[in-house]
């Protein structure tokens, strides 16, 4: 169920399914993190810290030393975060670093719902279809709207780099500036540190499994290398491969 977290002033009270986080963090300075949802370790430069050994420690530190912005950008996982603060009487809202899990919001003055399930979005508000993001979901390959929208006029999804917050004020948003990575020039020296990080990339994602491990293989060089790397890692009587071609594709014979 859900419960009472923050008073907001003017705006209401502030609700949250507080039994289902994955992580709850109260910090020294008296603000509580809610993290819901996968968190996998803190990069460091290339480099990656996994939280097996302490998580909840590990991140109250970086929620306490560092702003969210940079919180966001270290912290790998598929996740979405409230910040709760008493003394501002506000909540921030975020997501990963590239927003992977779909967040749907609906808001009006005397409303704001937020769910991953949109079910419970449509018990508050009524859908409004919106024909320009239905046609672009029929129309370009992969059958998707941009990010941060959705088939409704009025609910909308986190955007990359997004942070929202409710107050008094009501619902405000920040969107981080996207800085694309330079290129830079790699040869057969690198290979060895690009392995590590693939590894501890895969490693940090699977880690927790109980019993077999699924993996969906396109049959490329991609799903290929990863399920080799998960036999590697655990036998190959855990692993598990899941592959398939569309009806009526020629694509894919």
């Amino acid at each position: 169920g859900l419960t009472p977290v923050v008073d907001l002033g003017a705006a209401g009270t502030c609700y949250l399914n507080t039994s289902a986080a994955t992580h709850t963090l109260k910090l020294s300075d008296g603000r509580v993190v809610y993290l819901y949802g996968d968190v996998f370790y803190i990069r460091q430069g290339e480099k990656a810290l996994l939280l097996s050994a302490n998580p909840q420690e590990a991140l109250k530190k970086l929620f306490t030393k560092a702003p969210l912005k940079e919180v966001i950008e270290v912290l790998e996982g598929q996740y979405i975060g409230f910040v709760v603060q008493q003394a501002k009487q506000s909540v921030e809202i975020f997501t990963d670093v590239y927003s992977r899990v779909d967040s749907f919001y609906a808001h009006s003055e005397d409303l704001f719902c937020l769910s991953t399930n949109l079910d419970f979005i449509f018990s508050h508000v009524t859908p409004v279809h919106d024909q320009l993001m239905l046609s672009h979901f029929f129309s370009v390959y992969g059958w998707y709207t941009p990010k941060g929208t959705t088939i409704y006029k009025n609910v909308l999804q986190i955007k990359v780099g997004e942070i929202l917050t409710l107050s008094s004020k009501g619902l405000t948003s920040k969107v981080a500036q996207f800085k694309p990575r330079e290129i830079k020039q790699y040869d057969q020296s690198n290979l060895e540190d690009y392995y590590k990080i693939l590894k501890e990339s895969i490693h940090a994602r699977s880690q927790h499994v109980k019993g077999k491990i699924w993996i969906s293989s396109s049959s490329g060089w991609d799903s290929s290398i990863i399920l080799g790397l998960l036999v590697d890692m655990y036998g190959s009587k855990r692993i598990e491969m899941s592959t398939g071609s569309m009806l009526y594709s020629e694509k894919t014979g």
